[in-house]
């Protein structure tokens, strides 16, 4: 789960992701399977990259999932033992650009970190900010 809403990975390339390509010392990890089939590099939050840190290094990929499928499973089962409502996997990647985009106030960096080639799909990752940036001009 923190590799969506910490690192803002899709399911796809949280499922792909090696021990190899975390560089814990830099803070940054390596999507060699990222969308279109390019690399790329991801910068996780502090506290997964904390999680990352402690988690038993034993086979070549970080998760054990066999593939996407078996990866939103588990994420629904964890959901229904939390008592929260299920949103699918990619909610935790919206959370990640909806976090940034407060923290930030910068939709160019907020789609840098997503790795989306158009601003216009990071307004939409983004849109639980809108009712803040409504705030902004109230007054």
């Amino acid at each position: 789960m923190l590799l969506s809403a910490h690192a803002g990975l899709r399911v796809a390339e949280a499922v792909a992701l090696e021990w190899r390509d975390d560089d814990v010392a830099t803070g940054r990890v390596t999507i060699r399977e990222g969308k279109g089939g390019g690399t790329a590099s991801a910068h996780p939050s502090r506290r997964a990259i904390t999680a990352l840190a402690v988690l038993p290094r034993d086979g070549a990929r970080v998760l054990r999932y066999r593939n996407e499928d078996a990866a939103r499973y588990a994420v629904k089962r964890l959901a229904a033992i939390a008592g929260v409502q299920y949103r699918g996997v990619h909610a935790l990647r919206h959370h990640y650009g909806t976090r940034l985009l407060r923290q930030t106030g910068n939709l160019r960096r907020v789609q840098a970190h997503l790795r989306h080639a158009h601003i216009s799909t990071t307004a939409v990752y983004t849109h639980d900010a809108d009712a803040e940036l409504q705030d902004d001009t109230r007054d």
